[in-house]
């Protein structure tokens, strides 16, 4: 199945979708939402998660995250 759902219904919505056998996300114009990181589910259930963002934008994340103190994420 495929989802198309608006940032406000984001959490319940991926859920639901994950629930119904989705195995990828794809998060389009992803900026500096870290919404995935927040959502252990995911991981739990082998979700896979992916970013598409202009290139700028996905290397100031990255220098972001990476910039986190330790045990941080």
């Amino acid at each position: 199945p495929h989802y198309s759902i608006q940032y406000w219904g984001w959490p319940a919505a991926i859920m639901r979708a994950v629930d119904a056998g989705v195995k990828q996300i794809v998060l389009l114009a992803a900026g500096l939402d870290a919404r995935a990181w927040r959502l252990p589910r995911l991981g739990e259930k082998s979700v896979r998660v992916f970013e598409v963002d202009v290139p700028r934008a996905l290397a100031y994340k990255r220098g972001r995250v990476a910039a986190l103190p330790e045990g941080v994420s």
